[in-house]
């Protein structure tokens, strides 16, 4: 009598899965990364994304995630980059037009 076998699904070939993504990436897994202070300009936050320093980044397709300081969303991630440690801008949000969008969207502000 012959039996049958289940075999667990192959692995895709490398080149299916796309340059920017891990073999590994899971869309529903948030994750999160410590920013260090590098400068503070007049709409932006430069933040230091160095992996030596013990920090990570924004990655390519982030734009618009939030930066916390403590509780409180501080600014939204514009830009990032594939290997997700480069110097990361972040616009601010207690500037007056970033204050004035978010109140006519219905937020409320601190």
């Amino acid at each position: 009598m012959l039996g049958t076998a289940v075999l667990p699904a192959p692995e895709p070939p490398a080149a299916s899965i796309p340059g920017n993504i891990e073999a590994n990436f899971d869309p529903d897994y948030r994750n999160v990364a410590t920013l260090g202070f590098r400068n503070l300009l007049n709409a932006v936050l430069d933040l230091d994304e160095n992996p030596a320093k013990g920090y990570g980044g924004a990655c390519f397709g982030d734009s618009g995630g939030p930066v916390f300081l403590g509780k409180v969303i501080v600014a939204t991630g514009i830009t990032g980059d594939v290997a997700c440690r480069a110097a990361g801008r972040y616009y601010r949000l207690d500037t007056p037009f970033a204050r004035q969008f978010l109140a006519s969207q219905g937020v409320t502000l601190p």
